[in-house]
């Protein structure tokens, strides 16, 4: 059913008015408005097998969450196969992950409770937290520098005792991953 749904959705992203009568669900004349200037990518998530290969089949993009860098590896290699099949091609830029970022104004229980939504979630990945203000320069202050120095959830390695005793990695002054 999905895959009859997704091409419909396709069809409707056209602007064209679409007639669909299926098992699931019926459209006469459906339209959608006003019309994209361009048409709309449709992105899909997901990491069990058949879901990477829907994707493949039929998404413009992958959009991952809680994946490791093997596992989002592994899935690209499974969309890349299955798009080929369908003499398909989902774009190298059209690969992407999901990140949990901390407003400043995030209370030590939030990040707590971020920390142990993820662990939940990936018992066997370790959860650290990232901060990326040092990658466009220590002193530079502005907005941008300012979000990428909020702390990301999760990364992969480090540690820092002085985020609440969470794993951290960061940039030293020359641009090195250093815990």
């Amino acid at each position: 059913m999905q895959h009859l749904s997704l091409d419909v959705l396709k069809q409707l992203m056209t602007g064209q008015a679409v007639t669909h009568h299926g098992r699931f669900f019926t459209l006469d004349e459906a339209s959608v408005g006003p019309r994209p200037a361009k048409p709309l990518d449709l992105w899909l998530g997901g990491l069990v097998p058949a879901a990477l290969r829907r994707v493949g089949r039929l998404a413009d993009g992958w959009l991952a969450s809680f994946v490791t860098p093997a596992e989002a590896a592994a899935a690209r290699t499974v969309i890349a196969e299955a798009a080929d099949a369908a003499a398909r091609e989902v774009e190298d830029d059209h690969y992407g992950t999901n990140l949990l970022v901390m407003p400043p104004e995030a209370s030590e229980d939030d990040v707590d409770r971020a920390f142990a939504t993820t662990a939940r979630r990936r018992p066997d990945v370790c959860v650290t937290t990232l901060r990326m203000a040092n990658w466009i320069g220590p002193k530079t202050d502005s907005p941008m520098t300012r979000y990428f120095a909020l702390p990301v959830v999760p990364t992969v390695f480090g540690y820092d005792a002085r985020l609440h005793g969470r794993p951290t990695v960061g940039p030293d002054e020359e641009g090195r991953m250093v815990p």
